[in-house]
């Protein structure tokens, strides 16, 4: 059983051209600069943890556009309707409306502009091999929506 902590990294700007870029045992200085790079660009980012196969959270995906970005989390919950997680953004617990984010309407608290909120949530999974319930519990199934 392995006792280090193993993630691995797949990111693509648009700053850069395909393939996308995979790095094993990647470290968070590097997957800060990269998360800096897809945020400022448009594109996607990947952390997958190799090495905790208790963990809950298996991988986190940041998808963003210039300057805007969603979170989803791949889970081992046994249930399916729970195996992807989507991000809510906290601070905007009201309905306002839908907003178009790249070719799909979400409800405009699944998006962010502020990157340091992002990066809280991933340094929160590369630390700790897992996410804290505090940053857990603004994960929900798409079965289970914050109301309008």
């Amino acid at each position: 059983m392995m006792s280090e902590k193993i993630f691995k990294l797949c990111f693509l700007s648009r700053k850069n051209e395909p393939p996308a870029k995979n790095i094993d045992e990647v470290e968070w200085e590097f997957i800060s600069e990269s998360m800096e790079e897809v945020y400022g660009y448009g594109g996607f980012l990947y952390l997958k943890i190799e090495s905790n196969e208790n963990s809950y959270i298996k991988e986190l995906h940041f998808i963003a556009r210039e300057m805007e970005f969603r979170i989803i989390a791949m889970t081992r919950d046994k249930d399916k309707k729970r195996e992807l997680l989507e991000w809510w953004n906290p601070s905007l617990r009201e309905y306002i409306g839908e907003s178009l984010f790249l070719d799909d309407a979400y409800d405009s608290r699944m998006t962010s502009n502020d990157l340091e909120v992002g990066k809280e949530i991933f340094r929160d999974f590369y630390e700790n091999s897992d996410l804290m319930p505090c940053n857990l519990e603004n994960f929900r199934s798409q079965w289970d929506p914050l109301p309008h």
